[in-house]
């Protein structure tokens, strides 16, 4: 017994130290301002300090204090280099990773955070360790009086339902609404906005020349970096692997796979490879062992 409350003595320190990682005080100035819509979920870093809009596919993440980001839900901030997960205060790239388990309801070294699903028209409220915020409503209260509704009160505007959507250029920001009652924006979607933006602040502005990557065929480049407000990439595109080119199918009734050299996770080396054989092959070297 004694043995067993000192492993789990020793496994919940490890689990607050990892959780904790080495994150600083967090300082809201750095936070990056919030740009809407996001094209995902919102998610707070694992150090609990910034809000920001969740990375998507082969957007870079991690970083020192999670300051690039954190993965939505499709993926996982991993290692650019090898077939694991980031290291902080290493820079990631979110992609997905074999192994790894997706649309985890539970994540550890991310802060605790409350709020409520609708679920057949009942509040369903609780609260988890996660970094993505996908809450639709706060609390028990604001999730009660639209469970009625069927809509998010953004929707409505007096009686009106309107679904029009756009952004403007105000105080060299993009501003974008959804659900109000408008008809015309200069823009349709962030995108646009942001491009013309662009335009706008860097037009006089020469960006060092990136790198072009030409990634083997099991790999891809990353997309380059530019921070919020910055018009020069800051970290530049790299080559990763890509493990959805490295599926391998056999036919599952009669042949089996067998490993014949194990991936490395690095470009070039991503994939492992297999050769198929005979099912019956298989079952006589088990045999054969046994």
């Amino acid at each position: 017994m004694g043995f067993r409350v000192l492993f789990g003595l020793v496994c919940f320190v490890v689990l607050r130290y990892v959780k904790a990682y080495n994150c600083t005080e967090c300082d809201k100035s750095r936070c990056l301002p919030e740009s809407t819509p996001c094209p995902g979920n919102w998610a707070i870093d694992p150090c609990g300090c910034c809000r920001h809009c969740a990375r998507q596919e082969w957007e870079v993440c991690g970083g020192n204090n999670w300051e690039l980001g954190y993965c939505d839900h499709r993926t996982r901030c991993a290692a650019v280099i090898g077939t694991g997960l980031v290291q902080i205060p290493d820079v990631g790239v979110c992609k997905w990773l074999p192994d790894y388990s997706y649309f985890v309801e539970e994540d550890e070294i991310c802060p605790e955070q409350h709020g409520c699903y609708k679920r057949t028209g009942v509040c369903d409220c609780y609260t988890k360790n996660t970094c993505i915020d996908d809450f639709r409503f706060s609390n028990h209260d604001i999730c009660y009086k639209h469970t009625d509704a069927g809509y998010d009160p953004v929707y409505f505007e007096g009686i009106e339902i309107c679904w029009n959507q756009g952004c403007e250029i105000r105080d060299k920001r993009c501003l974008c609404e959804f659900g109000k009652c408008r008809t015309q924006y200069t823009f349709k979607d962030q995108q646009q906005c942001k491009a013309a933006l662009a335009k706008i602040l860097c037009g006089n502005i020469t960006c060092p020349e990136m790198p072009q990557r030409n990634c083997s065929r099991d790999s891809v480049a990353s997309k380059p970096y530019i921070p919020p407000g910055e018009c020069c990439p800051t970290i530049p595109s790299f080559c990763t692997c890509d493990y959805d080119k490295c599926k391998h199918g056999c036919d599952q009734h009669s042949t089996k796979k067998e490993m014949i050299l194990k991936g490395e996770g690095v470009p070039g080396k991503c994939c492992d490879h297999f050769k198929c054989v005979p099912a019956s092959d298989t079952q006589e070297k088990e045999a054969d062992l046994k």
